[in-house]
C-alpha cells in the first residue's frame, strides 16, 4: 500500500542544505515497512528517493509467551514470565488495524485474561508492552 505519512511544505529555495523528519506513528509492527521520499520540485517535476525497509523488533529480552486455547471462541488467556504486575496490550487484526486496546491489564499468577467474544473470526497479533518497556508477541485464531 502507497500512503503518504506526511507531506511537507519545503523551506523553499536555499543556497544551504536544509533538514526534514517525521514519525510514522502507525507503523505495522508485524512486517517490513517500506519509506521512500517524493519531492516536488516548483515546477512540478518529481524525483523519489531509494526506497528503505524498517522491520520493528523489540530491543529487549525475547520473552515467550503462550497463548491458550488457540483457537478461540470467548477468552484466551496469555501466559509468561511477565516482569511486572500490568501491562498494555494491543490486539491487531491480519490487515494489521488495531481491534482492541487494553491499557494497563492486570497480569495474576503469571496471566492475563482477555475476552475475544465479540470479536470476528480471524487471525490477531496480540502485542504486549511491560512497565520497563519490553515488548511480548503472539498470535492466535478466533473461531
Amino acid at each position: 500500500m502507497d500512503s503518504a505519512i506526511l507531506n511537507v511544505k519545503s523551506i523553499g529555495h536555499s543556497s544551504v542544505e536544509n533538514t526534514y523528519k517525521t514519525i510514522d506513528e502507525n507503523p505495522n509492527l508485524f512486517s517490513i515497512n517500506y519509506y521512500r521520499i517524493k519531492q516536488v520540485d516548483i515546477g512540478g517535476h518529481v524525483e523519489y528517493s531509494a526506497i528503505k525497509s524498517v522491520q520493528f523488533y523489540p530491543n529487549r529480552t525475547k520473552i515467550e509467551m503462550s497463548v491458550f486455547p488457540n483457537p478461540a471462541i470467548n477468552q484466551i488467556s496469555l501466559s509468561a514470565d511477565f516482569k511486572s504486575n500490568s501491562c498494555d496490550v494491543k490486539i491487531y487484526s491480519a490487515e494489521g488495524l488495531l481491534v482492541e486496546h487494553v491499557a494497563s491489564a492486570q497480569i495474576l499468577n503469571g496471566k492475563i485474561l482477555l475476552e475475544i467474544a465479540k470479536m470476528n473470526t480471524g487471525i490477531y497479533f496480540i502485542q504486549i508492552k511491560e512497565e520497563d518497556g519490553n515488548t511480548i508477541e503472539a498470535k492466535f485464531v478466533k473461531e
